[in-house]
């Protein structure tokens, strides 16, 4: 089993080791995410696991007002498929009710599309090239509220 919580500064270290093994062209050094983490408008969601309270899941995000910029949602592989990719997205929601919710997602990242597109979350634009490897990104937009 797991639970979630704002992170503290003693989850960095094992997300810094996920982004690298698991983002290796886009990935936040330990530095950026201690950087990132300092600052009062960026949101860094955990998910431990009990038993062992290693972190399972994160999510980062920068909180403006109107706006929720999602920089990463990251599962284990060994936990995926287990609601908590969902959990955490519910949660940034469920704070930011009257904040639109933006991302980027490679274009080749199927699955993560389809989550996203599961939660009501549109296209609205694409940017050629925009990963160092070539792939283009894709802008999708979650819109809380009308305007």
């Amino acid at each position: 089993m797991f639970y979630f919580k704002k992170a503290e500064s003693s989850h960095l270290s094992q997300i810094s080791e996920y982004e690298q093994k698991n983002f290796p062209d886009t990935c936040y050094s330990l530095k950026q995410l201690e950087d990132m983490f300092g600052k009062s408008d960026y949101s860094f969601l955990v998910a431990l696991e009990k038993e062992t309270e290693n972190v399972v899941g994160y999510l980062i995000a920068q909180v403006s007002e109107g706006m929720v910029d999602i920089f990463k949602i990251f599962v284990k592989e060994e936990y995926r498929r287990c609601k908590i990719a969902t959990s955490l997205l519910r949660y940034i929601i469920g704070q930011n009710l009257k904040s639109d919710i933006i991302l980027e997602v490679a274009e080749t990242n199927t699955s993560a599309i389809s989550f996203y597109l599961k939660h009501n979350f549109k296209i609205v634009a694409k940017r050629n090239g925009y990963y160092k490897n070539g792939v283009d990104a894709l802008i999708m937009l979650k819109e809380q509220y009308e305007k």
